[in-house]
């Protein structure tokens, strides 16, 4: 069997879901105080939480067969920062303060495992990172006018991997 044509050994759908219900509770008690002032519902709805868990997966299983990887466990840096982007991305182009908060979710949920490691990132980063997520975003999202660069942002951004990535790096440094 060819790691190609089956990536996935086993993938423990539990801790996958308590990744999520961890994203969601801390989405809420981050949140919902100052969306419920606004008037503003915090309920994504079955649908499209169903729709957000499909294209994590999908992009696990992309991810996997484009890096040659047998997944033997679920990454918790993977889930966080994926989840939290695809549901941005979903959200950006009609609800901006929705996207930038569940991307400083993500965030604050990979730091809360960080800190647990032992590993503390200073405040600056957090923002960077942020605003790099929030750029590629609004590059992808931006409606060109005529003559204008609808590219502008992304060549500047940092997409979902890359987020990852940081978090991960951070990660995985400390343990060396």
């Amino acid at each position: 069997m060819s790691k190609f044509s089956q990536p996935f050994v086993h993938i423990d759908f539990s801790k996958m879901h308590t990744l999520i219900k961890y994203f969601q509770d801390t989405f809420i008690t981050s949140y919902s105080k100052i969306n419920e002032e606004k008037g503003i519902q915090i309920d994504f709805g079955k649908e499209f939480e169903d729709r957000v868990i499909q294209k994590v997966l999908d992009q696990y299983i992309d991810y996997a067969i484009a890096y040659e990887l047998i997944v033997e466990d679920v990454c918790p840096y993977k889930i966080l920062a994926w989840y939290g982007y695809i549901i941005a991305d979903e959200l950006y182009p009609e609800n901006k303060q929705f996207a930038i908060e569940a991307i400083a979710t993500s965030i604050e949920c990979m730091l809360r495992l960080l800190e647990i490691e032992g590993i503390n990132i200073e405040q600056p980063f957090h923002r960077k990172a942020l605003k790099m997520v929030l750029s590629e975003l609004r590059g992808i999202h931006f409606k060109p006018m005529a003559e204008t660069n609808s590219k502008q942002y992304t060549k500047i951004g940092l997409g979902m991997n890359g987020l990852y990535m940081m978090f991960r790096t951070a990660s995985v440094c400390k343990k060396i």
